[in-house]
């Protein structure tokens, strides 16, 4: 995965992750340090999400439209089911 000059992904990956629902493109949180961080927000209606993509399968996951994990607390992928790599629950590998 690329990070196109806005810091966004870029080329065959989907950017409906970022699309808010008000229509606004979300930009990603930085941290205290200046640093890119999972948390997107949206400029327009201030809305935040989770947006980073699996370890196991490398699919993108919106934190808007995925559940967490209950033992590891890490969102659950939706095309490989899988959360933490070191959690058992869920994983598929």
């Amino acid at each position: 995965m690329r990070l196109g000059r806005n810091k966004l992904p870029t080329g065959g990956v989907k950017l409906n992750a970022y699309k808010c629902k008000c229509g606004g493109i979300a930009e990603h949180v930085l941290n205290e340090k200046g640093e890119l961080t999972s948390m997107v927000k949206c400029p327009h209606c201030e809305a935040e999400w989770y947006v980073n993509h699996c370890w196991n399968c490398g699919e993108i996951i919106d934190g808007r439209n995925t559940s967490r994990c209950e033992k590891c607390h890490w969102y659950i992928c939706p095309a490989c089911n899988s959360c933490s790599e070191k959690c058992a629950s869920g994983n598929i590998y």
